[in-house]
C-alpha cells in the first residue's frame, strides 16, 4: 500500500483526532476511498514530522487509532507555508510542490505574476507606498489584506479616504465590484472558486457571503455548485493561463478565486495551495467523493511511476 500523509494543524493525535464531526466524516470517508484503491492516509501535526514521515500519526480503517514512525510515499500539505515544504525529505514528494505555494502564498507577488489578470495591488510597507498606490487606483473602495494570509482573515474593504496609515506585511488593491452576478450562476456580490488538478477543472462554485462583501466560508459564505459546462468561456481561458505557469509540476492541485466584474470580466482574486477537502455544506459531500478518487489516484499513479523510474535507473 502507499502511504499518504496529511499535514495538518488542527489534530489531536488520538482516538478522536477531529472535534469537529463533520470534519471527522469527511477524512474517514476520504481514507476508505484512499483504502481502497491502493493507499493508506495517515494524519499527523507539523511537530510529528521527521526527515521520513511521522513520528506519531491518526490512521483509519474501521476505527481511528494511533500508529508510530510511518515513512511516508507522499505528502498533502494543509498547513505548511512554501518555507517549510523545503525542508522535507526531497525523496517525498509534497503536494504542492514548493514552487506553486510559493507563489500562492505570497499575495503581492501572485498579482505581479498574473498581473494581467489581477485587480491593481500594491505593498503598504510605508507611507510612500500608500500616497503612491492610492493614486494608482481609482476606484472609491479599496480591499486591504495580509500579504501573508488565508480564510479571510485579516481582509477589510474601506472607502479610500479612510486608509491613512501604512501596514506592515498587507497590500492594498482595487475594488472589484462583483453586484451584478453571473448570469445563471449568481445574482450579487460573489466570488468563483475552481479547483485544478493537473491542469483539469475539478471542481466548480461560487460562494455568496451571508452578510457585507467578504465571501469566504470561514466567514459564512455560502457555497453553490455548478456545472463545468456553466462556466463561462473568458473564466475557463484565464484559469488555463494561469495553470501554464504551473505546468511542470506534477501533481499540482490548488483553486483559482475570480471575481467577475459587471462588465463580465473575469479577475484573479488569489490563488489557494491548500483548497478544503471538505465541503461547506455536507449535501454536497457526493461531488467531493468524486474529487477525493481523483485526487488520490493522481497520487497513487504519481508514486507508482517514480517507483519505475528509480527502478529502471537503479544499478542491476
Amino acid at each position: 500500500m502507499i502511504k499518504i500523509g496529511i499535514l495538518y494543524k488542527n489534530i489531536k493525535v488520538s482516538g478522536h483526532p477531529f472535534v469537529k464531526s463533520r470534519i471527522d466524516k469527511v477524512y474517514r470517508i476520504f481514507s476508505s476511498i484512499a483504502n481502497d484503491i491502493g493507499a493508506d492516509v495517515f494524519f499527523g501535526q507539523p511537530k510529528d514530522l521527521t526527515h521520513q514521515g511521522f513520528r506519531r500519526s491518526c490512521h483509519y480503517e474501521g476505527k481511528w487509532s494511533i500508529k508510530r514512525n510511518i515513512d511516508l510515499d507522499f505528502i498533502i500539505n494543509k498547513t505548511l507555508n512554501y518555507e517549510w515544504v523545503g525542508k522535507i525529505d526531497p525523496s517525498i514528494k509534497v503536494l504542492n510542490d514548493r514552487r506553486l505555494t510559493r507563489i500562492a502564498d505570497d499575495k503581492l507577488l501572485c498579482a505581479r505574476i498574473f498581473k494581467k489578470y489581477s485587480p491593481k495591488t500594491f505593498s503598504i510597507e510605508r507611507k510612500s507606498d500608500l500616497e503612491e498606490a492610492l493614486k494608482k487606483i481609482k476606484t472609491e473602495k479599496v480591499v486591504l489584506k495580509p500579504r501573508f494570509g488565508s480564510e479571510g482573515i485579516g481582509i477589510y474593504i474601506r472607502n479610500r479616504g479612510s486608509v491613512n496609515a501604512p501596514m506592515k506585511n498587507h497590500i492594498i488593491q482595487e475594488f472589484i465590484d462583483t453586484s451584478s452576478g453571473i448570469k445563471g450562476l449568481v445574482s450579487g456580490t460573489h466570488d468563483l472558486r475552481l479547483t485544478i488538478l493537473n491542469g483539469e477543472i475539478v471542481d466548480q462554485y461560487t460562494r455568496e457571503p451571508k452578510r457585507g462583501l467578504i465571501s469566504n466560508t470561514s466567514r459564512g459564505g455560502i457555497e453553490k455548485y455548478f456545472k463545468r459546462e456553466e462556466i463561462s468561456k473568458s473564466v475557463i481561458h484565464v484559469a488555463m493561463c494561469v495553470d501554464r505557469r504551473f505546468c511542470k509540476i506534477l501533481p499540482r492541485f490548488y483553486s483559482i478565486d475570480f471575481l467577475v466584474d459587471k462588465c463580465g470580466k473575469p479577475w484573479v482574486c488569489e490563488l489557494n495551495s491548500r483548497p478544503g477537502l471538505y465541503p461547506g455544506d455536507m449535501k454536497n459531500i457526493g461531488v467531493y467523493k468524486k474529487l477525493y478518487k481523483k485526487l488520490l489516484t493522481s497520487i497513487i499513479n504519481h508514486v507508482k511511476h517514480q517507483r519505475a523510474r528509480a527502478f529502471q535507473s537503479a544499478p542491476s
